[in-house]
């Protein structure tokens, strides 16, 4: 396998280079790792995941920017040059609603999960990457504890998209072979926006990995979005009789 020197001096496959994106912001190539999703939009968890509930929908006219998250930031998910931006997307929508809700901060491991969902050969869907999660659960760092999503819905539209971030999920939206995490809804001049956290920087940079996005943007039927509003820690033990 031939490489090219491309991210921070990692060698990286070259096969790699259909999962990088050019950046609007300063045209740099990043690297993103997003494949299409492997099901219909909707289809992975038609309503909250184990509940058996629908999220009721919230009419655009009464959209409302939700509250500041950056004050729950205390962990930066860095892809480091691997195509696992919805691993780093889904790890990060689990930190952040364990910070809101008050809950024992627990780093993800983000790079394991990767390995555990694509065999470390390249990049994952989100729909396939959520469904490990919610049955095979997010390994925790230094830990044989995992995370499992125990609530989570593929929502199929952007109106349901806006209406369960409203209501508290915390979420992954996804564009152009990109994820990213999602905290929030912000809307500007009637027009509805995402606060989304990317996985793109590091160290002093880090704070560029916020920024408003088009919620009209978030391609659905490609990518997907998902939303996460509950999880629980499990032993390897749980998980099992989980699965059944």
């Amino acid at each position: 396998m031939s490489y090219y020197i491309d991210f921070d001096g990692l060698r990286v496959p070259d096969e790699w280079d259909e999962y990088r994106v050019l950046d609007e912001d300063d045209g740099v190539w990043r690297m993103c790792g997003l494949l299409p999703r492997e099901l219909p939009v909707g289809r992975l968890v038609p309503e909250w995941f184990e509940t058996n509930e629908t999220c009721p929908p919230i009419p655009r006219a009464q959209w409302q920017s939700t509250p500041d998250m950056r004050p729950y930031e205390w962990h930066n998910r860095y892809q480091n040059g691997y195509p696992a931006c919805c691993l780093c997307s889904i790890c990060g929508a689990v930190e952040f609603l364990l910070a809101r809700d008050g809950r024992e901060k627990t780093p993800l491991d983000w790079h394991r999960l990767w390995v555990e969902t694509t065999g470390g050969r390249g990049g994952c869907a989100v729909d396939s990457a959520l469904w490990h999660a919610m049955t095979q659960g997010i390994p925790i760092k230094n830990s044989t504890d995992r995370i499992l999503v125990t609530e989570a819905w593929d929502v199929p539209t952007l109106e349901g998209f806006a209406s369960g971030i409203q209501a508290g999920a915390m979420a992954v939206g996804c564009h152009d072979v990109h994820a990213e995490c999602v905290v929030g809804l912000e809307i500007q001049n009637g027009t509805p926006y995402v606060q989304m956290v990317n996985s793109h920087y590091h160290g002093e940079k880090a704070d560029r990995n916020w920024h408003l996005f088009r919620l009209d943007r978030i391609e659905l039927r490609a990518y997907g979005a998902m939303l996460i509003r509950e999880v629980q820690v499990r032993t390897v033990g749980q998980l099992i009789d989980a699965k059944g």
